[in-house]
């Protein structure tokens, strides 16, 4: 029985992109179809390319209708409450925002040719001074560095061809030392005003939490397992291209919420393995079905976990078969309200699990039907629309766009990345 086929409901949803799935089971998937919906796709991105890359917008809606729907330049410019723009004040208000180019870059790398060279000088750069971590808007005092722009960045500069080994080995090397220096239980940590969740020793934290950043906010320590997972990729990745010793040992450098500082070294191969582990609990104990921090589907978890799997299978083998399992209940998951982000009938989650698919090797003719319903979802100009992508934490703003969306529903499309890309 093939693994996508095992928990199918006996009931179906309402939604209209669940008719359009349904319809499309009874469509044949045509290799032409698919070819000139990507190369359709694959026009837009590149007209949606210019001198700033692109760009993603905000919504207080995870659908993105338009009336409620802004970029960060006039997100300021509404009525919003003192507490939401106190938050996008502190996030750097009117300023680009840079996430968005690292992940076409990790997406698809010189697949892009010359039209990505707008993307790479639009964030190559954007990276404290004093160490290889990237930022999410282009200021770098907006918000404090993150592990999950930097895992995304590094990998995405790397397979465009715009990141030297040296580089990539300093950046996975502040990953590493982004590891959390204790355990503290969800109510121990609980700081900044945030529930920060539980906190375990030897995972990758979202944020730093030192002191190379004295004049930004500080955010908590805290984890998300799909950060984890995409900051785990450049580390493996620096293993793999670059003369990176795992055994020897980090130093990692934490501040606590009342100032004190804390110190200790882990072995280098001790955290990747630590990280492993974290995410193959996660799966166990299904610590991403209703989303991550950050990003509100579960879907996206799936996805950037896969990619470990695809390009790290000895590294990773330990997760392949629970992400099957998870990736089995999801595809049969029934469809929820069009105001939840983790609906898996929009377009970008049908596209991400497609994605997990692929790169856990589920056999082509198993995903052709979802292939067929995610082509009846692109609209004439060629993009797919809009849809909730990641958020702004324990606050219901979203970040999303056309472009975002596109660059998941080709990569579905065209198949998983491959190294003749690279």
């Amino acid at each position: 029985m093939d693994i996508l086929t095992r928990h199918a409901p006996s009931d179906t949803g309402s939604l209209s992109d669940v008719h359009r799935i349904s319809d499309a089971r009874s469509q044949s998937f045509s290799y032409q179809e698919n070819l000139l919906a990507a190369l359709s796709g694959f026009r837009f991105l590149v007209d949606s390319i210019g001198v700033e890359g692109l760009q993603s917008w905000i919504s207080s809606h995870p659908s993105f209708p338009a009336q409620f729907t802004t970029t960060s330049e006039q997100v300021l410019a509404g009525v919003h409450s003192p507490a939401v723009r106190r938050k996008f004040a502190a996030l750097g208000g009117g300023q680009r925002e840079n996430f968005t180019a690292f992940v076409a870059l990790k997406m698809f790398g010189t697949i892009l040719g010359e039209v990505a060279r707008p993307l790479v000088q639009s964030i190559r750069n954007k990276r404290l001074a004093r160490a290889p971590r990237y930022h999410f808007f282009a200021e770098p005092d907006a918000i404090c560095a993150d592990i999950d722009c930097t895992g995304v960045a590094l990998v995405g500069l790397h397979r465009a061809g715009a990141l030297s080994a040296d580089e990539l080995r300093r950046g996975a090397e502040e990953l590493l030392a982004s590891a959390a220096a204790e355990s503290l239980t969800a109510a121990e940590n609980y700081t900044h005003g945030k529930q920060n969740g539980p906190l375990i020793e030897g995972v990758f934290k979202v944020y730093w939490d030192d002191a190379m950043q004295p004049g930004t906010s500080k955010r908590g320590r805290k984890h998300d397992p799909t950060c984890v997972a995409n900051a785990l990729h450049a580390v493996l990745l620096a293993a793999q291209h670059t003369d990176i010793d795992l055994d020897t040992v980090s130093d990692i450098h934490e501040i606590r919420a009342d100032g004190s500082q804390l110190r200790r070294r882990f072995r280098r191969s001790q955290l990747v393995a630590r990280n492993i582990e974290y995410l193959l609990n996660c799966l166990d104990h299904s610590a991403y079905a209703i989303g991550t921090r950050y990003y509100p589907s579960p879907d996206a978890f799936l996805c950037f976990a896969s990619m470990l799997v695809r390009d790290f299978p000895d590294d990773t083998a330990i997760l392949r078969a629970p992400l099957l399992e998870a990736l089995s209940v999801r595809w049969h998951a029934r469809p929820t309200r069009a105001e939840d982000p983790g609906t898996p009938e929009t377009p970008i989650n049908l596209a991400m699990r497609i994605i997990a698919a692929q790169n856990l090797g589920v056999r082509e003719a198993a995903i052709h039907r979802e292939k067929v319903a995610l082509m009846q979802m692109q609209r004439p100009s060629g993009a797919w629309p809009a849809a909730a992508f990641f958020k702004l934490g324990s606050m219901d703003y979203y970040f999303g766009s056309e472009a975002m969306t596109t660059l998941f529903a080709l990569r579905a499309l065209l198949g998983p990345y491959s190294l003749c890309e690279a």
